[in-house]
């Protein structure tokens, strides 16, 4: 488990790069840090935190997900309405949304095939 700070202004193109190309799984807010989805090996997992902005951005990292062969979720936390907010909080029910994206791309285990022999 690694946790950054995609928010950072320390956090270099290199970290970011290694960071999402290394992970089986990326859990991040609906922004830029997105497009380095495309450094993530095939069959990796996005979970996008999207807030109820109200504009028409709804698919672009979808799309951009299934270009790249990275399975894509997205939770919608009920009191994220500003995209550009400091800060927010998932709710209990949030949590345990993220939590089953998770515990069902774990069981189908698509990562397997990414896996290098030992």
């Amino acid at each position: 488990l690694r946790l950054m700070n995609n928010s950072d202004p320390q956090l270099d193109f290199k970290t970011q790069m290694q960071a999402v190309g290394e992970a089986h799984v990326v859990i991040t807010n609906h922004g830029a840090f997105e497009g380095n989805m495309i450094y993530m090996r095939n069959s990796s997992l996005l979970v996008e935190i999207f807030g109820h902005y109200g504009n028409n951005e709804i698919h672009t990292f979808h799309r951009l997900a299934i270009m790249f062969g990275v399975f894509y979720a997205r939770v919608h936390p009920r009191d994220l309405t500003d995209h550009l907010a400091q800060e927010y909080r998932l709710n209990h029910s949030d949590v345990v949304e993220v939590s089953n994206i998770l515990k069902e791309y774990f069981s189908l285990k698509p990562f397997l095939a990414n896996l290098k022999p030992s």
